[in-house]
């Protein structure tokens, strides 16, 4: 299969099947995050939605900043577009994560600049003996 280049500092994109290979691609006018697949701490997030949105250097990687960062001003590649950023709901996103419950909070007041997709991560398929 072959890939393109999304635009510079973002994602690869693999066209036949619309996978984004790292964050932030642009699909349907639309900057999409996709970090499902990875258990996510708390710096991960930040490092993902850092590189992806292209934050500036100062950004504080808080949830004040953040809150800041979705009313816009502070990013171009966020004021240009809707923010989708897709991950499972384990690691900072676990139902128990009181962090993760902020984090879709801030989401969910900047809509529809911004909107979290979590998803229930894929049971790995175990094979019993003699079945």
């Amino acid at each position: 299969m072959t890939k393109k280049k999304a635009k510079p500092g973002s994602a690869t994109v693999c066209p036949a099947t619309s996978v984004i290979a790292a964050p932030g691609a642009l699909v349907d006018g639309e900057l999409v995050v996709e970090l499902r697949g990875r258990i996510l701490s708390r710096d991960d997030f930040w490092a993902a939605m850092s590189t992806a949105c292209a934050l500036p250097h100062w950004f504080g990687r808080n949830l004040d900043a953040w809150r800041d960062t979705l009313r816009g001003g502070i990013s171009s590649a966020l004021d240009a577009q809707p923010l989708v950023v897709r991950a499972d709901a384990v690691g900072i996103f676990a139902p128990c994560e009181r962090y993760g419950r902020e984090i879709e909070s801030i989401f969910a007041s900047a809509a529809p600049r911004a909107r979290l997709e979590l998803s229930q991560p894929p049971r790995r398929a175990h094979r019993q003996a003699g079945s």
